[in-house]
């Protein structure tokens, strides 16, 4: 069988069923690797993206390189290590990683999935914090004094947030 985008031979086959509708993907190594699929070839996923790479006929070289700002880690590097350096690389390399990211946890680009013990109640917190402030500006804007005193105690018996930028 052959790619859905290119006349290769297809190393991906994926049927999706969303809403009882069966949709079939085939892809070349390429496009796979493009599109961040792992391939079925029992190579780490850095290995096959340099491999399409050269027998694509393209190289790093002929590519403008991606820089992190912050730590100085190019896009070929990090393919090379799979590792980051810095928390400015998510920033430089965010179209790259979004497709990775995404494919890797099935579509979902925010976490959905278990908490440890310790954070459930504050992810309910930081969801309560948001939905108060947001409750509190438009109380303010909209003049409703009384209500926007209501919204702030009740925003500080939440406790201090962990971050900065709340009050």
């Amino acid at each position: 069988m052959n790619c859905d985008l290119c006349d290769n031979i297809a190393l991906v086959h994926e049927t999706v069923i969303k809403n009882g509708v069966n949709r079939t993907v085939h892809l070349c190594a390429a496009h796979a690797a493009e599109r961040g699929y792992e391939l079925p070839l029992g190579l780490p996923q850095v290995q096959i993206i340099t491999k399409v790479e050269t027998t694509a006929g393209r190289s790093d070289a002929a590519k403008p390189t991606r820089v992190c700002t912050g730590c100085g880690l190019s896009l070929s590097e990090y393919r090379k290590s799979g590792v980051l350096g810095c928390e400015h690389c998510y920033d430089a390399f965010g179209s790259f990683l979004a497709k990775v990211i995404e494919r890797a946890q099935a579509g979902a680009t925010k976490h959905s999935g278990r908490v440890p013990d310790d954070h459930r109640g504050a992810a309910a917190r930081t969801a309560r914090r948001e939905s108060l402030l947001t409750a509190l500006q438009a109380a303010v804007k909209s003049e409703q004094y009384e209500e926007a005193a209501r919204l702030r105690d009740e925003l500080h018996t939440l406790g201090p947030s962990s971050t900065p930028e709340s009050p």
